[in-house]
């Protein structure tokens, strides 16, 4: 029930980054940053909030500087880093789950929910794809399927989901 709830919430976060873009950043940023705090007055501090959102920040910083996609603000827009720590959040919940499938299960659905994310993006004309629909998503797919497993592996090692403060 945790780890519905929490998507549930991630999911309405997502929706408020992705429909609200720049007219609704702030909140979105409010959202993101008051679920980690809460996250964190509920005793729960986990060192992946901070490492997980600026390694998915840097991800997109990359993808934009290649020009895999755009967004309509110049530079890297303040709505897509609250998707990010609000997604560092979500991992607390979503790791330990997907820890227990086989690796290749755990790259394929981490795939499949990052290219979902992006195209649900696209068709909400929140990004814009400067390459083919296919090459894109290929691409992205191939990024969340590493980015999963790294996910995975981070935790399993450092146990960082686990730490309390």
């Amino acid at each position: 029930m945790v780890v519905f709830c929490a998507s549930v919430w991630f999911q309405l976060l997502w929706f408020l980054c992705v429909m609200g873009q720049t007219e609704w950043q702030w909140w979105a940023l409010g959202g993101a940053v008051g679920t980690w705090l809460l996250h964190i007055v509920w005793g729960k501090w986990c060192w992946h909030l901070v490492i997980f959102s600026g390694l998915g920040i840097g991800l997109d910083g990359l993808n934009i500087h290649f020009d895999l996609f755009r967004f309509a603000a110049d530079g890297f827009p303040i709505w897509l880093m609250s998707v990010w720590i609000a997604f560092a959040w979500y991992c607390h919940f979503l790791v330990p789950v997907l820890s227990r499938w086989p690796k290749l299960l755990m790259a394929m659905v981490g795939g499949l929910g990052g290219v979902t994310s992006y195209y649900a993006g696209l068709e909400l004309g929140a990004v814009t794809f400067t390459y083919s629909l296919t090459v894109t998503l290929a691409i992205l797919f191939l990024q969340w399927s590493v980015v999963t497993l790294c996910l995975v592996f981070v935790e399993e090692r450092y146990k960082w989901c686990t730490q309390r403060l």
